[in-house]
């Protein structure tokens, strides 16, 4: 076919040959640039519109509505590979140069194309204008958020700096513009950020020039402290301890910025509440100050972080909120991830997750977040969690296998995948403790403490949520002692540990009196308080305390809290005599209907027969003619008059999957139609459960 192609060119005119040429120098998009072609070619675009015809006529070229391309895509390779490389080359300078010229009253769409011919125009290219223009297009690109397509033209730009001796002034401006960009891209580009400032930093070094090294260290620290595969928060502090004596009595500028940004990012990360409150004040009067205001956002969200560890819940949220607003209004998708991923985590943290959802679904669905991808999984990845934490599991699987999100740590405990979950989370645990990420390795410590509840290692729960809150007492962080401190409390009074399980109560309340809304949080306190005096035998005290302690899960939408209220107060009511046996019963009940209506893995449904058999001796419940809980529960709404479509919103199921489960109860108890299904379920004491009811 190469060889037909070859004759057919063969055979035209010399100058129809070079048009040819130039369209195929200038791509697949030649039909719309004829002006440029008349302007490569020097000939008016008349006589083009002679060769185009005889181009077509040899079928080299056909028609595409208005337009022309070529007949074949290995026609255009034809015509490139028969170029000899400085023919070729000198096309590019042309089409550079023409491009320029044509469209000089608007440039912006043509700076790619213009960039990209002088960079292929080789020796022959003017240097100082392919430098131009591949910084012009890269700047273009970043305003478009195409942060890839930027990347690769200012990359290109600094090759032709160093190719043509471009001033260090010029090729620094560059490496800070990229490597800021691979940061702004994504987690996935933070390793090409690192290389750029160290370019940069080499640079700085070998001129002598103390203070731009300082300002890089700093650059590098903050990419290094930031959350991602190249987390280091050990490097990063020696980077700050490097630039420490230049910057911090240095004069206010971007590298001073840059090193209270990193001093208050690692300090979230280092668990060091008081020492990052104060370097991110100082970064946001920079940012101030400097005009800076993106990194305002960065700052803000950072100190907002340490308010809330610092027992500030009320002030630290609404700082996060004028910091998200702040990104919107910048269009910066960096900036408004970090406002919105933040905000969203302190609230799941707080067991807030319907005031958690909106700030991540919203952000996630922002035109400005495709163009960063991996942020964008990651903040359906929050979505997930905040469904999964919500008692929803479809919905979270659902955003999960839509999304390309991973389903998160909540929707992998209630779906009752504990083994995979605990060795996720040990492996993790070991790489914190490598990074010193000392707050990641409390929140892995509380996961891991969750699971070994769930599984009945309560000792080995105790031990990681003991060294969390110890975490917590040290930093300080009122956070993960409102979180952690109720959960070690009431397993330590389980194991008639109440002096020590006190002393964490206490702490709690203490926070607690401050007057700040600590959301479910609350409920958790609660809940140890009912606790606590349930197995000291306070049993009116407790149930106030644990009344408590369910409304406040129910308000925030909490049912896996809810449950687990409920299967302690069966095992304290348990405890506490014979007299109580009945209502201990029925709390375990009560539980077991939340599980299974909310679809929580055959391992919760387990755990609960276990703790109700070894509370009150109870053995596991079965049921006629091998109905399972699922079913039976379908079946008691059927019986109490519920339609299809309000069985599956109070189980939280789809109506088709609840006609299942009905055509499997009429095959299994031999029934036709509701009302025979009623009457088998009021025969067998399967009626109406006032405990679903309630």
């Amino acid at each position: 076919m190469r060889q037909v192609i070859g004759n057919r060119i063969g055979r035209l005119r010399p100058e129809d040959r070079e048009f040819l040429r130039a369209a195929a120098v200038l791509g697949d998009d030649f039909g719309q640039m004829f002006p440029t072609i008349s302007r490569m070619l020097d000939v008016g675009v008349s006589i083009l519109a002679e060769t185009v015809e005889e181009a077509v006529n040899a079928g080299l070229l056909r028609e595409d509505g208005e337009t022309y391309r070529f007949g074949h895509a290995l026609i255009r390779d034809a015509l490139l590979d028969d170029l000899p490389l400085s023919r070729r080359q000198r096309l590019h300078l042309s089409a550079a140069s023409a491009i320029g010229e044509v469209y000089a009253p608007s440039l912006d769409p043509w700076l790619s194309a213009i960039a990209f011919h002088y960079r292929l125009a080789g020796p022959f290219t003017d240097g100082e204008k392919a430098i131009a223009f591949a910084v012009r297009a890269g700047e273009a690109a970043e305003r478009a958020l195409s942060y890839d397509e930027a990347m690769g033209h200012w990359d290109a730009a600094l090759r032709l700096m160093s190719s043509h001796g471009a001033a260090r002034d010029h090729q620094l401006a560059i490496l800070d513009r990229l490597g800021e960009v691979a940061q702004v891209s994504g987690f996935d580009a933070y390793a090409r950020s690192i290389r750029y400032f160290e370019q940069a930093l080499a640079l700085h070094e070998a001129a002598g020039d103390r203070a731009g090294a300082a300002a890089m260290h700093a650059r590098i620290a903050l990419v290094l402290a930031a959350a991602s595969g190249v987390n280091d928060n050990q490097a990063a502090a020696r980077h700050l301890d490097t630039a420490a004596p230049v910057l911090e009595s240095g004069p206010p500028g971007r590298a001073q910025l840059s090193y209270y940004s990193a001093l208050g990012l690692l300090a979230v990360w280092q668990e060091n509440p008081r020492q990052g409150l104060e370097a991110s004040r100082i970064g946001m009067e920079l940012a101030t100050e400097l005009g800076e205001d993106d990194r305002w956002v960065s700052n803000a969200v950072m100190h907002s972080a340490h308010l809330t560890k610092l027992g500030n819940v009320g002030e630290s949220i609404e700082l996060n909120s004028r910091a998200w607003e702040a990104a919107d209004r910048l269009n910066n998708p960096f900036r408004s991830y970090t406002a919105a991923s933040f905000q969203a985590t302190r609230l799941l943290k707080m067991l807030a997750p319907l005031e958690a959802l909106p700030w991540v679904q919203r952000e996630a669905e922002t035109p400005r977040q495709l163009h960063a991808p991996t942020r964008r999984t990651a903040l359906f990845g929050n979505v997930a969690d905040a469904h999964a934490l919500a008692g929803n599991l479809d919905a979270a699987r659902e955003v999960a296998s839509t999304t390309g999100a991973r389903g998160g740590p909540y929707l992998a405990l209630y779906e009752g995948n504990w083994d995979r979950l605990e060795a996720g989370m040990l492996g993790k645990l070991q790489v914190a403790r490598e990074k010193a990420a000392i707050q990641d390795q409390g929140q892995l410590l509380e996961w891991l403490a969750a699971v070994r509840e769930a599984r009945g290692d309560r000792a080995g729960a105790i031990e990681a949520l003991t060294e969390a809150v110890a975490i917590g007492r040290a930093a300080p962080n009122a956070l993960v002692l409102m979180s952690e401190g109720p959960a070690l409390a009431i397993l330590l009074a389980l194991c008639g540990r109440e002096a020590e399980a006190g002393s964490h109560l206490e702490r709690c309340t203490e926070i607690l009196a401050a007057g700040e809304d600590w959301r479910g949080l609350a409920g958790r306190v609660a809940l140890a308080q009912a606790t606590v005096a349930g197995l000291g035998g306070c049993i009116e005290e407790a149930a106030f305390s644990l009344a408590h302690a369910i409304e406040t899960f129910q308000s925030h939408a909490l049912p896996w809290a809810e449950a687990e209220a409920l299967l302690l107060w069966g095992q304290i009511l348990a405890r506490a005599g014979r007299q109580h046996r009945h209502e201990a019963s029925q709390s375990f009940a009560a539980a077991l209907a939340i599980y299974t209506g909310r679809g929580a893995g055959k391992p919760w449904l387990e755990r609960v027969h276990a703790l109700q058999q070894a509370a009150l001796g109870d053995k596991p419940t079965t049921y006629p003619d091998g109905l399972t809980e699922r079913e039976v529960e379908v079946l008691r709404l059927v019986a109490s008059g519920r339609s299809s479509r309000e069985i599956g919103e109070t189980l939280v199921l789809s109506v088709r999957t609840v006609e299942r489960h009905i055509a499997n109860v009429y095959i299994k108890t031999n029934t036709h139609g509701r009302a025979q299904a009623t009457a088998y379920a009021l025969a067998r004491g399967l009626g109406v459960a006032g405990l679903l009811a309630r």
